[in-house]
């Protein structure tokens, strides 16, 4: 008989060393804490207080961003426009989403008890989104970096949207030791401009008037999709690389490379009577600060001041608002 004991110490070792990655992730991404601070900045509501389309935020599938944490900041700001933004802690289903305008779902994950599929979302859900979204509901589809994008990928596929469980990043970036990557992705954010032609023309982008009319936009790390019969907003430049490690962050030599070029990060498709949005990356909608000198990553970036319209432009093209 064979003996087992060194094949079983180094599975045993690499256990040991998936696990010590999952912590060293948790620990990095726990310096990340919503900017209590924030207030936002609307001149003129579109609506009068609470008067206006129901948000359904999701939370109800392990979701990392909810509405009294990291989307805080997006539920000042939709509400001072005088949307009225509520939390989904329920399975989704026909009857859930009769009282809503738009639902949004920013980074589900899978429940640990679905070992066969990574998806957070059963083929009952994304058939009520979908027969909801068709009929003339919004449906607003944010997935991060991996492992974000195989949790949500089955519900994007099913309006034509494939993301990819990777990150897209510049090249430097995928070259780097993990906690440099890591480190990079807070302190240099990438901004899409019309002047690069990286934000692309679109009536979200125009806005209704000069005032709302985006010339820039700040993305946070995340993934690069494709879609099929979409509407690019933000789309990645050349010198962009989308790669898969084994392991969120474990960039290594040999860990699959594609030229990311092209890719998008933000797009809209008409659906029936409905309007689907989908964003690769989920930063870009909070206010969040990091580590102990409390770095701003989100909307109160230096770089990202109009997100915070972008966002409400892209709202008000997923009601209706913008024709």
């Amino acid at each position: 008989m064979v003996d087992s004991g060194p094949r079983e110490l180094t599975m045993k070792k690499r256990l040991l060393i998936a696990f010590l990655t999952q912590l060293t992730s948790i620990v990095m991404f726990g310096q990340q804490l919503p900017d209590s601070s924030y207030k936002p900045t609307v001149t003129r509501a579109t609506y009068p207080p609470n008067a206006g389309p129901t948000i359904l935020v999701d939370e109800a599938h392990n979701n990392a961003q909810k509405l009294d944490e990291r989307l805080a900041a997006f539920g000042k700001l939709v509400t001072a426009d005088g949307f009225v933004v509520r939390a989904n802690r329920e399975q989704i289903n026909a009857s859930l989403l009769k009282g809503a305008s738009v639902l949004m779902i920013s980074n589900a994950a899978a429940p640990e008890s679905r070992a066969a599929s990574p998806s957070a979302f059963t083929d009952q859900e994304i058939t009520a989104i979908q027969d909801w979204v068709t009929a003339g509901g919004s449906l607003l589809l944010i997935a991060d970096h991996m492992p974000a994008p195989a949790a949500a990928a089955r519900l994007a596929q099913a309006f034509g949207v494939q993301f990819m469980n990777g990150f897209t990043l510049p090249k430097y970036m995928t070259e780097l030791p993990r906690d440099k990557a890591v480190q990079a992705s807070y302190d240099d954010p990438y901004a899409f401009t019309r002047a690069a032609n990286t934000l692309r023309a679109h009536i979200i982008t125009n806005g209704r008037n000069p005032s709302e009319r985006i010339a820039q936009i700040a993305t946070f790390t995340g993934q690069g999709f494709k879609g099929e019969g979409v509407e690019p907003l933000l789309v990645f430049p050349g010198g962009f690389v989308s790669i898969f490690p084994e392991t969120p962050w474990n960039f290594r030599p040999d860990s699959r490379r594609v030229d990311g070029s092209g890719w998008l990060q933000g797009a809209v498709k008409v659906v029936g009577k409905g309007r689907t949005a989908f964003f690769g990356e989920a930063a870009m909608f909070t206010a969040q600060i990091y580590g102990p000198t409390r770095i701003p990553m989100g909307i109160n970036h230096p770089l990202a001041k109009e997100n915070p319209q972008f966002i409400l432009n892209l709202l008000h093209w997923l009601v209706g608002q913008l024709k």
